[in-house]
């Protein structure tokens, strides 16, 4: 499965002609510029809110492709639930069914069993 890792600036016009700025890294599962940009004005949007920001629009004025990576399907399903991605999402974004969601899930655990143990040895 092939990642795709944009890099986005993203800028916010507020209503006292101050502008702010911010860039973000995106992830995404197809080589889709408007899919890439969406997310970034999501992510925008977010911090805004988070910072109580009145803003007129947002506006994407750089976007570029840094890299594109190749993972297995597990190895991303590792990284969504690190993530503490619900189960329903992560099945949603890898399209996984429920018997592989499930096969995942029980070999996840049992490497992270595994890796406690080794902790708990070396202590």
């Amino acid at each position: 499965m092939k990642l795709f890792q944009w890099l986005i600036e993203t800028v916010a016009v507020q209503q006292n002609g101050v502008n702010k700025m911010h860039v973000f890294q995106v992830t995404t599962f197809e080589q889709s510029k408007e899919k890439a940009m969406d997310i970034a004005r999501m992510k925008m949007k977010r911090k805004l809110k988070r910072e109580k920001v009145a803003y007129l629009r947002i506006t994407i004025c750089w976007i570029q492709l840094t890299e594109v990576v190749q993972r297995t399907k597990y190895e991303e399903y590792k990284q969504l639930a690190r993530s503490r991605k619900s189960q329903k999402v992560i099945a949603q974004l890898l399209e996984l069914p429920f018997w592989e969601l499930n096969e995942y899930e029980r070999r996840f655990r049992k490497e992270r069993r595994l890796q406690r143990k080794r902790q708990a040895n070396s202590n």
